[in-house]
């Protein structure tokens, strides 16, 4: 079995992705709050997925459903 992504790596890409999505919001409404609420947001949503799709748990659990 392959080792899983180290969590590092996923919340690497996490910043990066809310961070773009931030700036793309503020330059949308140029409101500091709603950027905030973007970023924030898609930190603590994305952070639980990427270290779920880390573990091998998931891995374990998804080919006994299948």
């Amino acid at each position: 079995m392959k080792k899983p992504i180290p969590i590092i790596y996923w919340l690497l890409v996490d910043v990066v992705l809310a961070s773009g999505m931030a700036g793309w919001e503020f330059a949308r409404s140029e409101n500091l709050v709603s950027t905030l609420v973007v970023l924030l947001s898609v930190l603590f949503a994305a952070s639980p997925v990427a270290y779920a799709a880390s573990t091998p748990l998931v891995l374990y659990f998804a080919k006994s459903i299948a």
